[in-house]
């Protein structure tokens, strides 16, 4: 081989190199989750724990009955089914701003308040 030859010989190898380094995949680079976390609130026949909660706009707040009571999540929009001891009441918060519930049967002796931000 003359030198002409191995030069072009080194570009092409050169040059097929650089072309498969382009065609190996990259690991993905994790990214942020922009879907809000979901919270949970026990209702205990002494309450909702914790009585004040602050989410993010869009999370999901799931209520369940850990008392040997019924109990109900109460809105002034929306209200849960009757919550037996193990049953959950889930919703959705879509606006800010701060939301007080109580319980449907119990009512003022049994308040909370989620805190949508």
């Amino acid at each position: 081989m003359n030198g002409t030859s191995k030069v072009f010989s080194i570009i092409c190898l050169l040059a097929a190199a650089f072309a498969l380094a382009g065609c190996t995949q990259q690991p993905a680079q994790p990214t942020a989750s922009t879907t809000p976390a979901s919270q949970s609130v026990r209702i205990t026949d002494a309450g909702f724990v914790p009585a004040a909660l602050t989410v993010e706009r869009g999370a999901v707040v799931t209520w369940t009955n850990a008392g040997t009571k019924p109990h109900g999540v109460a809105f002034p929009d929306v209200e849960s089914p009757l919550l037996q001891s193990g049953q959950s009441f889930s919703r959705v918060f879509e606006e800010t701003g701060s939301f007080e519930y109580e319980c449907s049967i119990h009512g003022a002796t049994e308040q909370g308040v989620i805190n949508v931000e």
